[in-house]
Formats: C-alpha cells, sequence, structure tokens
C-alpha cells in the first residue's frame, strides 16, 4: 500500500519485538482524512504484510468492538 501511495520513507528506526529480537523499520508520514477533517499521520512499515497506522487516531475518542456482533463503533 506504501508504494501504491507512493510514500517515500521520511527515516528510519529500530523496535524490538517480543521475543527481544530489534528490527529495522521504515517511518513515513502523510495525510488522511479523518473524521471530517486532514491529519498528519505517521505510518510505521518493516517486513510485515501490513504497514501500522498509529493508536494516536484514536485520541479524544471511543472506541467499541463488539466482537460476536463482527461491529466497530468509533465515536
Amino acid at each position: 500500500m506504501i508504494q501504491q501511495l507512493g510514500l517515500l520513507p521520511e527515516s528510519i528506526g529500530r523496535t524490538q519485538l517480543a521475543t527481544g529480537i530489534q528490527v529495522p523499520i521504515d517511518l513515513y508520514r502523510c495525510k488522511i482524512d479523518w473524521i471530517g477533517g486532514e491529519r498528519d499521520v505517521e505510518i510505521v512499515s518493516s517486513e510485515g504484510h501490513m504497514p501500522l497506522l498509529g493508536v494516536g487516531l484514536l485520541h479524544k475518542h471511543k472506541l467499541t468492538i463488539n466482537y460476536p456482533a463482527r461491529t466497530i463503533t468509533l465515536k
């Protein structure tokens, strides 16, 4: 997805996995439309298949996950 968006790495960092192994991560920045406004966000990417968008997007919001009903609500 990062390549499809044409994002370029802003910097390179390191993170520690649950196993204790340290791995390099690429850090990107982009703007997204989020609940009626534009937000500048950091994206973390490593060798995994899915880049991560920070939980900072949830700040000042209430996230409800109803697993049996398979629904998610964000207020």
